[in-house]
């Protein structure tokens, strides 16, 4: 940049080809003259001596990657980062977005480490991001609702089937013999942005909506509680091949043609299902490249495999155990 002073001390002739940024704030005029409201003086601001000369708010830095943990998290690993439900995370910019763990910097402690992808959510205003959102079904969202332990008024919010407004789902009482029961309610989008699901009431956010609803119930069941508690996700193991040492098998649970299945114990802390394969029955090529597309699939309805050991005559799939019932055993009798 060249220097804004005269050389002859001068008057600066203007350039008639000279170009020049345009005012970011062209709405705003400046008064010549301000008061100082703490000392009386009036300053101008055309004045090269005064303070307020050419003064203006800085912009505004934009913001990083910056996530909010939606579960406690204990370090498994000497370079994983521990968290609490809620705490803020800054996400290192070589982080691919597909990875299942990322690189984050605490931003309370500055600590930095790996934190699983899935126990995170981004940190910003939007409804997809908050506690009571929830990627559901009708069908879903009963379930989770009437789960042992949530109270009445526990509710979620989910988009509808329509695609064009959205669905509060609260837990209640049956009236009549005191069971749980859920009622659902369609939030309605007005042309202006706002909401309301009694047209007598409208509302600008989502925001609003929710926190109107929890101080009264206002033509609602009850009045809402607390968002509807989530189910801890899995979580992936960073390596997908370890040694053989690191797993116990405690007993069989069941068997196929090709192998079985037994139930161990990972490193002495986490319960997984093993798959052991037969001898002749498959060869180690293939059953290499079973073990990785098994891993990369994610699905809630289907079992993802996490780690995958071999030895000389044997071979082994760890697949996470579900405590949610016996029905769920038959997932790993392959």
């Amino acid at each position: 940049m060249g220097n804004a002073c005269c050389p002859h001390g001068g008057k600066r002739k203007e350039d008639p080809s000279a170009k020049y940024l345009p005012d970011p704030r062209p709405n705003i005029t400046l008064d010549t003259q301000q008061e100082n409201s703490s000392t009386g003086v009036v300053l101008d601001v055309n004045d090269l001596t005064s303070p307020t000369k050419g003064t203006r708010p800085l912009p505004t830095v934009p913001a990083k990657n910056r996530v909010r943990a939606l579960y406690n998290f204990d370090a498994v690993n000497d370079d994983d980062l521990s968290f609490k439900k809620g705490d803020l995370m800054e996400i290192d910019e070589s982080t691919q977005e597909t990875d299942d763990w990322w690189l984050a910097v605490h931003c309370v402690t500055r600590k930095r480490g790996y934190i699983p992808s899935n126990y995170v959510i981004k940190d910003d205003t939007s409804p997809q991001t908050q506690d009571w959102w929830f990627e559901y079904d009708r069908k879903e969202s009963d379930k989770m609702l009437l789960l042992p332990g949530n109270a009445q008024g526990t509710f979620l919010v989910r988009e509808a089937t329509d695609k064009s407004s959205y669905v509060l789902s609260v837990r209640d009482k049956d009236k009549d013999n005191g069971d749980p029961c859920v009622k659902h309610y369609r939030i309605r989008k007005m042309d202006d942005g706002g909401f309301f699901i009694s047209a007598k009431r409208t509302f600008q956010s989502l925001f609003d909506v929710i926190n109107h609803y929890k101080e009264n119930s206002d033509g609602l069941c009850c009045s809402l509680t607390v968002a509807c508690p989530r189910l801890r996700p899995v979580v992936g193991f960073r390596e997908l091949e370890i040694r053989r040492d690191a797993v116990k098998l405690t007993h069989k649970l069941g068997a196929g043609c090709f192998g079985e299945v037994w139930k161990g114990t990972l490193r002495k802390v986490v319960d997984v299902a093993v798959k052991t394969l037969k001898e002749n029955t498959m060869s180690s090529e293939a059953f290499l490249n079973e073990a990785k597309i098994m891993h990369k699939l994610s699905h809630p309805k289907l079992v993802q495999v996490h780690l995958f050991h071999d030895l000389a005559y044997s071979w082994f799939l760890q697949l996470p155990i579900r405590s949610v019932g016996p029905c769920n055993w038959k997932l790993f009798m392959v």
